[in-house]
């Protein structure tokens, strides 16, 4: 069986808090687009988690390294299955554990051999729900030029739920022979979805956690 080992540095600061969110989140969780967690181990300093192998790796690799001889450009189809695979895992944390993850980039989605894409990285997931502001604090974290939607200054209201995501990408799976699939992108849109595509723009020193 491969697996997948990853090591926690000795100087990060949020190490510690974030090894023991993964193993609180990965633990217990299971559903199949959240990565599974094998095991853990703790000695001295050294932190390790073990993970499920995922063959073909993070997705950012497909999306910005593709046509070199490791990483193939994704298919249409293939994009409209990883959205959709990742929609119902955060419609599944959102909805139903009420958590928030606050690091979902392209380098946390991992592929199986045949294109299933898998959440990881749940160092910075916090308890909430996406209605409320619990999930927010003062401090920066996750990566840099990634701007969470939850965080957006609307109102809860006329943002798409995750389930309203993945019933939308649903739409674009359904096979119609007299239509294209951009008439079924056009169909799917609602004044939420449309919403949710636009641009989001960040006040200058206001990037919350």
């Amino acid at each position: 069986m491969a697996i997948a080992v990853k090591k926690l540095r000795h100087d990060s600061c949020q190490g510690q808090q974030e090894w023991l969110t993964e193993i609180k989140y990965l633990g217990q969780l299971c559903h199949p687009n959240l990565v599974k967690l094998i095991g853990y181990c703790l000695e001295d300093k050294n932190r390790l988690l073990v993970y499920e192998f995922m063959p073909k790796g993070s997705l950012d690799r497909h999306l910005f390294e593709a046509g070199d001889s490791t990483f193939q450009i994704l298919s249409w189809d293939q994009r409209i299955k990883v959205a959709l695979s990742i929609a119902k895992a955060l419609a599944f944390l959102h909805h139903e554990v009420h958590a928030i993850h606050r690091d979902v980039k392209t380098s946390n989605i991992l592929l199986d051999l045949n294109y299933n894409a898998k959440l990881s990285d749940f160092g910075l997931a916090k308890d909430g729900s996406v209605n409320s502001r619990s999930h927010v604090t003062a401090r920066v974290l996750g990566t840099e030029g990634y701007y969470a939607p939850e965080y957006m200054e609307s109102e809860p209201t006329s943002r798409p739920t995750m389930k309203e995501v993945v019933e939308a990408l649903e739409k674009l799976q359904e096979p119609n022979e007299n239509e294209g699939s951009s008439d079924r992108v056009s169909k799917s849109k609602s004044n939420k979805m449309q919403y949710a595509t636009q641009p989001c723009r960040v006040k200058p020193n206001s990037y919350p956690a």
